[in-house]
C-alpha cells in the first residue's frame, strides 16, 4: 500500500465542516497519518517536516459521499441495447469496469461510496473484489461500502430479467427465515450491508413501480438480523404503501421513495430513516440515455410517471424535515454519467435546499445513512482526513463542485489522490 506522509497542514483556507455551521476564514487543518489532528483558527505551530499545502483562502471541505451507485453496471459500447448488452458482459469484465467507474468517482470527488449490487450481480462478488483491491493499494478509488441483495421471487430485480434467463448466485429468498439465512450468508461473504425492496421499480421488464414486495414480517426479519450484526439495510421503495411498510419494518435507508404520501413521510421523519431520493435517475438526461439504450415505452412511462412526481413530494418531505443523503443511483441508466454525480447536488438545489443542505446531505448526513459518521463525513479532530480543496465557493455556486477543474485536490485518508495545481 502507497506510504502516507506523517503530517500534512492545509493552511489558509475557508473551511466548510460539512456539520451545516457557517464557514469560517483563515482555518489550518493538521492531519497525522490518515486522521485529522487538529482545526485550528489561524495559524498554528506545523511540525518540522510536515507537507504544507497553502490553500490561498480557497475551500476546504469534506470529501462528497454517494449513497446509492452501481459501480459493476456497464454496457458494451458496440451493443445498443442495454439489456442485452448488460445479460452478455462476463463478470470478471464486470469487475474491470467497477473499478474504472471507481477511480472516476474518486477523481471527481467523491472518497465514500456505497454500492447497492444490481440485477446481473445480486451477491456482488465483482465489487466486494474492488473494495479489497482500493483497500491493498491495487486499484484507486473511494471508500466503498458493499450490499448483497437480498429480494424475493418476483421481486424487484428478479423481474428485471427475461423469464427465460438462469443466473447464478441470486440473492433470491422467501419467507422469514429464508431471508435470514440469505443475510447470513452475506456476512460469510463479507458484505457491509443488505440492500432489499419492498417495491417494484422503473428498470424491470415485468414489473410496476406500485407493486409491494415482501410483507412486513419479512421485511422486519432482514432488518432485525442485520441490525444483530451491526449492520444497516437500504430499501428499494416507490410506492407509498412500500415506503411505509419499510419504515415500519425498520429498515435504515429509504431509496427512492418518489410517490409519498403524508403518512409515509411522518413514518420516515418519527423513524429516523434516511431518505436517498436519487432524483438524476429519472432526470432529462437519464431519459435521454434509456431511450437512446433501447428502452421500451413500457420503462419509460414508468420512469416518466415517477419523474412528474418527484418534484413535488421532495419539497414536501423535505419541508417535513425527513433527512435527506444524496444517491446517484448512477448504472445503466446513466452509463455515460460516471465521475458526473456531483449532479445530485444541483438537482436538490433546484427543488429548493439550500447550498449548504446540499454540502451536508453529501457529507454528514451520507455519512449517517452509511453508519461511519464517527469515521468521516465531517472536518473535525480524530476522524478520517477525506477532505476537498476547492477553488472556488459552493455555497455561492453548488455547480462549482461539478467541474473537476475546481477540485484542485482529493485526499482519502489522509492520501493525497489528486492533485491538480496545489503546488505552484
Amino acid at each position: 500500500m502507497k506510504e502516507i506522509e506523517k503530517t500534512k497542514a492545509i493552511r489558509n483556507c475557508t473551511l466548510i465542516d460539512g456539520t451545516g455551521r457557517d464557514p469560517v476564514q483563515g482555518i489550518t487543518v493538521l492531519i497525522e497519518g490518515s486522521k485529522i489532528l487538529e482545526v485550528v483558527k489561524g495559524e498554528t505551530s506545523i511540525p518540522q517536516g510536515s507537507l504544507t499545502i497553502d490553500a490561498k483562502g480557497r475551500t476546504v471541505m469534506p470529501g462528497m459521499i454517494d449513497a446509492h451507485v452501481h459501480l459493476a453496471s456497464w454496457t458494451d459500447p458496440t451493443e445498443p441495447n442495454l439489456m442485452v448488452s448488460m445479460m452478455s458482459t462476463h463478470p470478471n469484465l464486470l469487475t474491470l469496469y467497477a473499478a474504472k467507474h471507481a477511480q472516476e468517482m474518486l477523481e471527481a470527488g467523491f472518497t465514500t461510496v456505497r454500492d447497492l449490487a444490481g440485477y446481473m450481480n445480486q451477491i456482488n462478488h465483482e465489487v466486494l473484489a474492488v473494495k479489497r483491491a482500493i483497500e491493498i493499494g491495487m486499484a484507486r478509488g473511494p471508500r466503498v461500502l458493499v450490499a448483497g441483495l437480498v429480494t424475493q421471487t418476483a421481486g424487484h430485480l428478479d423481474m428485471k430479467l427475461p423469464p427465460t434467463f438462469h443466473q447464478e448466485n441470486r440473492g433470491v429468498a422467501d419467507g422469514p427465515w429464508e431471508v435470514r439465512k440469505m443475510v447470513r450468508k452475506m456476512w460469510r461473504w463479507g458484505h457491509d450491508l443488505i440492500k432489499t425492496s419492498s417495491s417494484g421499480g422503473i428498470a424491470g421488464l415485468r414489473e410496476e413501480v406500485n407493486w409491494n414486495n415482501y410483507t412486513v414480517d419479512e421485511l422486519k426479519a432482514i432488518a432485525e438480523e442485520a441490525h444483530s450484526a451491526g449492520r444497516k439495510v437500504a430499501c428499494h421503495a416507490y410506492g407509498a404503501q412500500a415506503v411505509k411498510n419499510a419504515a415500519i419494518a425498520g429498515v435504515d435507508t429509504i431509496e427512492h421513495g418518489t410517490q409519498l404520501d403524508e403518512e409515509a413521510i411522518q413514518l420516515m421523519k418519527s423513524k429516523g430513516v434516511v431518505w436517498v431520493p436519487t432524483l438524476m435517475v429519472t432526470s432529462e438526461m437519464a431519459l435521454t440515455d434509456i431511450k437512446a439504450g433501447g428502452a421500451s415505452e413500457h420503462l419509460l412511462s414508468k420512469a416518466r410517471a415517477v419523474a412528474a412526481v418527484k418534484g413535488s413530494n421532495f419539497q414536501k418531505a423535505y419541508r417535513a424535515g425527513v433527512k435527506i443523503a444524496i444517491g446517484s443511483d448512477t448504472y445503466t441508466m446513466l452509463r455515460w454519467h460516471w465521475g458526473k454525480q456531483a449532479q445530485e447536488l444541483q438537482l436538490m438545489a433546484d427543488l429548493g435546499m439550500s447550498n449548504m443542505e446540499c454540502i451536508v446531505a453529501s457529507t454528514r448526513t451520507a455519512s449517517e445513512a452509511l453508519g461511519i459518521q464517527s469515521e468521516t463525513g465531517t472536518i473535525e479532530k480524530g476522524k478520517e482526513a477525506d477532505i476537498l480543496l476547492v477553488d472556488g465557493n459552493p455555497l455561492r455556486d453548488i455547480k462549482i463542485l461539478q467541474d473537476t477543474r475546481k477540485i484542485l485536490m482529493i485526499m482519502k485518508g489522509g492520501n493525497i489522490e489528486v492533485d491538480r495545481g496545489t503546488k505552484e
